[in-house]
C-alpha cells in the first residue's frame, strides 16, 4: 500500500460499484472480503479454538476471510478461508450444513447468530442473503419465497429492536427498502417512508449506539436528504452528520462509543476539513485523527532509515505532514514529529544520509548544528536528544557527509572531507563511540555510498584508488586494509546494499567487473553479475528485502519492461511496483528503506501509483503463505572443534530440503551440509547438523537455505559464533526479543553488553559451566557482547 495519496474518485468508484454487481458470482468472492468488511471487529475475536462461537459473545462482527460450516452437533463453525487440510462438515441429519455462497457479515444476539452475504440457501432452507442460526437449526428471516433482501448483505448490526441489515438491495422481504432495513424477529421494515426511504446507494458499514444507528457506504442521500457517505437513523428520521455533512468519499468502516463515532474509508476530508481516511464525529462536529504520511514533505527527500517501528526521513525540507521539521523528521506509523523541540529542532542544513542504530539514528549532511548544538556534518539522535560525535571543537568531519553505515559499536562515515575529529581521514572514517579513526589512507575522491556486513565495509563513489591502490569506484575495507572488488565499475557507484546473496551496487555504470551490467549489479564475494538486463538509466538507491532488492533512480524501464523510477529484482526477474501504467512514481527516487513487506521511497516525485504523494510514500508488497514456519534456529558449541546447528519448524508445505551455509564474514556463504525436509506437514519437526570441519577464524556465521520442491528458496536469519583461545563462544537466541545466553566462556568470565556508543548497558558473569545469562529489557538495536577475548554482535528486536 502506498501512503500519502488520494485516489481517483471516478475510476475507483466505478471499480467498487462493478465489484458489488459481481457479488452474485460466488467463485469470484469465495476468497475475498467485501468492501465494507472492515466495519466491525473480526469474528475471529469471538471464536473458540475449534471454530465455534464463544458463549456470551454479542455484537456485530466481520466474517471476511472465514468460511461457515456446521460442527458435529450442528453448531456453526467458522474456519479461515486459507486454512490448510481437509475438514468434514457434519451437519444435523437431513440438513445441509452452512450456506451456499460467500458470507460478508455476522452479528450475534443471545444464542442466535445472524449471517449475511450473497447466498440463496442456509442449511438447505431457502434464505435470501441473510439467515439465522439458533444453535440447532437454520431459518430464513421471513416466511415467503421473498424472505430477506433481494441483493447482497454487506453489514449487520444488532439493536434494541432487532437486527439491522445493510447492503445493495431494493427490497427486504416483501417491503421496499433501499439498501438498509430492520428485522424485528417477525417482520421486515424500511428505515423511512415512501420511495426515499433508506439511502441512495450501497451500505458497507453499520454501528449501533443506544437507539441511534450509524450507516456508512457509497450513498449521497439518506431519507431524501443530502448525506455524504455517512448518516444516522434515530428510529424515526434520518440526519446527516454536520452542516458541511459527511465525507468526500466512500465510507467502509464505523465504530461507535457512547460519545463518539469513528469513521474509516477512502476520504480525504470530513465535514469540509482535512481528514485522511479516518475521522471522528463527536455528535456535533468532525475531527481529524492526526496527520497522515500522505501529507509528505515540502522539499526533496534524500534519505530514509528504519529503526523498529519508526521511519526517519532526511532531505531538503523544513516541513513534513504539516509539522515544522528542519531537514529531518520521523514517522511513527501515526503521525510526523521533528527530532527535538522548538524552532532549533533538527539540523541547520540539508540531511543527505541516515543510518539507524540502537534506539535512534545517525545523521549526516551539510550542516554545522543539530538541535542548537554545534555538530560538524554528522551527529546522533538517541531518540530523545542530539549529540555530536566527540565533544571538542574538532567534532565530526570537515566536509560534506554523503553516506553512513553502522556495525557493532561503530558508525562509518563517507563523503567529501579531509579530516575527522581533527585527524587526517580521506573521504571515509570510523567513529567507534569514543574516538575517530581513519581507514588507512582512505580513498582519493568522494564516497557516495557505504554498506557494512560483519567486519567488512563496502564503499562506492567517484574514486579510482583506495588505500593507495587502484579501485574503480567501489572497494572494501576489512578492518585492516583496502581491496578492490574485481575490476570495479566503468562509472561512479552511488548506492550499495548488503543482501542474503551478496552486495548490490547501483550507479551510473554500464560495465561492472568487466561484465555488461546496466546501472545495477551484484557481488557474490568472488565475482560481479548483472541483474537481468538492468535498467535504462542510473540507479540512485537500493534496499534489500528477502531474496531480492528494491531499486530506485532515474529509470523508466527495468528488465526491458515499464517500471517508473522504482522496481524490484526478486532474484530471477524484475517487477514493477504496481500493475498499471501509473506504476511507481512520476519522478526520481533518491532513497529507499525496507521493513518486512513495506518499502518506503523518498525523492522528487509528487505521485506514487498514480496517486498524490508528496516526495515520500510507502509500498506494501503482496504476501503469500510461508512454505515453512521456522520456530527456532541456533548455532552452539559442542566442543572446541565442532558446532551444532539445530532448528525446528511448526509447519511445512512442499519443502524439499534445508541447506546449511557458513561464512567467515557474514557476506560470502558456502554450503556445508544438506538435511532432507518433511515435505508437507502440519506437525512440528526438529532438525540438526554437526559442523565438524571448522575453518581458521575467530568468528563464524551460519544460515539456512530452505528449498521448496519447485526450486524456490528462502533464507533464515543469520546466526554467529566466535572462536576464542580453545573455546567456541556462542550467543543465542540472536536476534532476540528478550534475554540471551552466552556459552563457551571460561568460568567466572565477566561479560559486558555495550551499546552503539561503546557504553556498558548490562553485565553478567559466567557460571561454572561457562554460561552467562544476559538480562532482558534492552532497547531494540545492535549491541556488542564482550567476554574474555571474544566479542559478538547481539541484535535486539
Amino acid at each position: 500500500m502506498i501512503y500519502g495519496y488520494r485516489s481517483s474518485l471516478t475510476l475507483l468508484g466505478v471499480l467498487l460499484r462493478t465489484l458489488l454487481c459481481l457479488l452474485a458470482a460466488p467463485a469470484a468472492w469465495a476468497q475475498a472480503p467485501a468492501p465494507g468488511a472492515g466495519a466491525a471487529p473480526s469474528v475471529g475475536t469471538i471464536l473458540n479454538p475449534d471454530g465455534t462461537l464463544r458463549a456470551g459473545a454479542q455484537g456485530s462482527f466481520n466474517a471476511a476471510g472465514y468460511q461457515l460450516s456446521a460442527g458435529k452437533g450442528g453448531q456453526p463453525v467458522l474456519r479461515t478461508a486459507t486454512a490448510t487440510g481437509w475438514n468434514t462438515l457434519n451437519g444435523p441429519a437431513g440438513q445441509q450444513n452452512g450456506v451456499d455462497g460467500p458470507v460478508f457479515a455476522l452479528a450475534v444476539s443471545g444464542t442466535s447468530v445472524y449471517v449475511g452475504g450473497s447466498f440463496a440457501n442456509a442449511g438447505g432452507v431457502a434464505a435470501r442473503n441473510v439467515a439465522q442460526w439458533d444453535g440447532s437449526a437454520w431459518s430464513a428471516l421471513g416466511t415467503s419465497t421473498a424472505n430477506g433482501p433481494d441483493g447482497p448483505v454487506q453489514a449487520l448490526a444488532v439493536g434494541s429492536v432487532g437486527v439491522y441489515v445493510g447492503g445493495s438491495f431494493a427490497n427486504a422481504g416483501d417491503v421496499a427498502a433501499r439498501n438498509v432495513a430492520q428485522w424485528d424477529g417477525s417482520t421486515w421494515s424500511a428505515l423511512g417512508t415512501g420511495t426515499a426511504n433508506g439511502v441512495s446507494d450501497a451500505v458497507t458499514a453499520l454501528a449501533v449506539n443506544g437507539t441511534t444507528l450509524s450507516v456508512g457506504g457509497f450513498f449521497t442521500a439518506a431519507g431524501g436528504t443530502g448525506a455524504n457517505y455517512v448518516a444516522q437513523w434515530n428510529g424515526t428520521s434520518w440526519s446527516p452528520l454536520g452542516s458541511a455533512n459527511g465525507t468526500d468519499d466512500f465510507v467502509y468502516a464505523l465504530a461507535a462509543t457512547s460519545t463518539n463515532l469513528y469513521v474509516g474509508g477512502l476520504f480525504a476530508s470530513a465535514g469540509g476539513a482535512a481528514a485522511n481516511y479516518v475521522a471522528q464525529w463527536d455528535g456535533t462536529s468532525w475531527h481529524s485523527l492526526g496527520t497522515a504520511l500522505r501529507d509528505g514533505a515540502n522539499g526533496v527527500v534524500a534519505c530514509l532509515a528504519i529503526q523498529g517501528s519508526v521511519v526517519y526521513v532526511g532531505g531538503y525540507f523544513t516541513q513534513v505532514g504539516g509539522v515544522a521539521a528542519n531537514y529531518v523528521a520521523q514517522w511513527d506509523g501515526t503521525s510526523w514529529s521533528p527530532l527535538g523541540p522548538g524552532p532549533a529542532n533538527g539540523t541547520n542544513g540539508p540531511v543527505l544520509a541516515l543510518a539507524a542504530s540502537g534506539s535512534g539514528v545517525y545523521v549526516g549532511g551539510y550542516f554545522t548544528r543539530v538541535g542548537g548544538v554545534a555538530a560538524n556534518y554528522v551527529a546522533q539522535w538517541d531518540g530523545t536528544a542530539w549529540s555530536p560525535l566527540a565533544t571538542d571543537e574538532g567534532n565530526g568531519v570537515d566536509g560534506l557527509v554523503l553516506a553512513l553505515a553502522t556495525t557493532t559499536g561503530s558508525v562509518y562515515v563517507g563523503g567529501a572531507f579531509a579530516s575527522a575529529g581533527g585527524g587526517a581521514a580521506s573521504n571515509v572514517a570510523q567513529w567507534d563511540g569514543l574516538q575517530w579513526r581513519a581507514l588507512g589512507p582512505g580513498v582519493n575522491q568522494p564516497v557516495f555510498a557505504l554498506a557494512a556486513a560483519g567486519a567488512t565495509v563496502y564503499a562506492g563513489g567517484t574514486f579510482t584508488a583506495a588505500g593507495g591502490a587502484p579501485a574503480s569506484y567501489v572497494a572494501q575495507w576489512d578492518g585492516t586494509a583496502w581491496s578492490p572488488l574485481g575490476s570495479g565499475a566503468d562509472q561512479p557507484v552511488v548506492s550499495l546494499a548488503v543482501g542474503n546473496t551478496g552486495v548490490y551496487a547501483g550507479g551510473y555504470f554500464t560495465t561492472m567487473g568487466g561484465v555488461a551490467a546496466s546501472y545495477v549489479a551484484q557481488w557474490d564475494g568472488t565475482a560481479w553479475s548483472p541483474l537481468g538486463t538492468g535498467t535504462n538509466n542510473p540507479v540512485l538507491s537500493l534496499a534489500t528485502a528477502g531474496t531480492g532488492v528494491y531499486v530506485g533512480g532515474a529509470f523508466t524501464l527495468a528488465g526491458g519492461a515499464a517500471a517508473n523510477y522504482v522496481a524490484q529484482w526478486d532474484g530471477t526477474a524484475w517487477n514493477s511496483l504496481g500493475a498499471s501504467a501509473a506504476n511507481g512514481t512520476n519522478s526520481f527516487v533518491n532513497a529507499l528503506a525496507a521493513a518486512g513487506i513495506d518499502t518506503y521511497a523518498g525523492g522528487y516525485f509528487s505521485t506514487a501509483g498514480g496517486l498524490a504523494a508528496s516526495r515520500v510514500a510507502s509500498f506494501t508488497a503482496a504476501t503469500a503463505p510461508l512454505p515453512v514456519q521456522l520456530l527456532a534456529f541456533a548455532a552452539t558449541a559442542q566442543s572446541p572443534t565442532m558446532v551444532r546447528l539445530a532448528w525446528a519448524t511448526a509447519t511445512e508445505a512442499n519443502s524439499a530440503r534445508f541447506e546449511v551455509e557458513r561464512s567467515p564474514d557474514g557476506v560470502a556463504f558456502k554450503l556445508i551440509g544438506t538435511v532432507a525436509a518433511a515435505g508437507t506437514t502440519a506437525t512440528a519437526h526438529a532438525y540438526a547438523l554437526l559442523d565438524a570441519v571448522l575453518p581458521t577464524g575467530a568468528l563464524l556465521y551460519y544460515r539456512l537455505r530452505q528449498v521448496d520442491q519447485d526450486g524456490s528458496f528462502s533464507y533464515s536469519p543469520v546466526r554467529s559464533l566466535a572462536l576464542a583461545a580453545g573455546h567456541l563462544v556462542s550467543l543465542y537466541p540472536n536476534p532476540t526479543t528478550g534475554a540471551a545466553t552466552c556459552s563457551g566462556l571460561a568460568a567466572g568470565t565477566e561479560v559486558q553488553v555495550l551499546n552503539a556508543l561503546g557504553r556498558v548497558v548490562a553485565t553478567a558473569t559466567a557460571d561454572a559451566s561457562g554460561t552467562a545469562h544476559l538480562p532482558a529489557g534492552l532497547a531494540p538495536g545492535v549491541y556488542v557482547v564482550r567476554g574474555g577475548h571474544s566479542a559478538l554482535r547481539l541484535a535486539v528486536e
